[in-house]
């Protein structure tokens, strides 16, 4: 073979041996975002589940002091009622008792 002849046959393996590298990397490289995006979606799904439980964990709480704090209101404005109502019933007793004597 000529020295012309050598010289492409090596340049033809060397491009062989780099398009087979490249290839592999890329094969690699697919694997590992593969791999990444499954882990990713794990995570993901992971804490979609967290986020609910600390939702749900809020919200009930919430509920809870929600319904106390309606309950101290009515029991406020019964009492306040109450007051009114004897109040009312004090005046009217005393207007009554004016006004038969005069």
């Amino acid at each position: 073979m000529g020295h012309l002849t050598e010289s492409m046959t090596r340049l033809c393996e060397e491009i062989r041996n780099l398009r087979n590298a490249r290839m592999e990397i890329t094969n690699n490289r697919r694997e590992a975002v593969i791999d990444m995006r499954s882990l990713f979606r794990a995570n993901h799904a992971e804490m979609a589940k967290r986020l609910e439980n600390d939702r749900c964990s809020f919200i009930f709480a919430l509920k809870r002091t929600v319904k106390g704090l309606r309950q101290e209101v009515k029991s406020d404005i019964i009492g306040a009622r109450i007051a009114w109502f004897k109040e009312q019933k004090h005046r009217f007793k005393n207007n009554s008792t004016h006004q038969q004597r005069g």
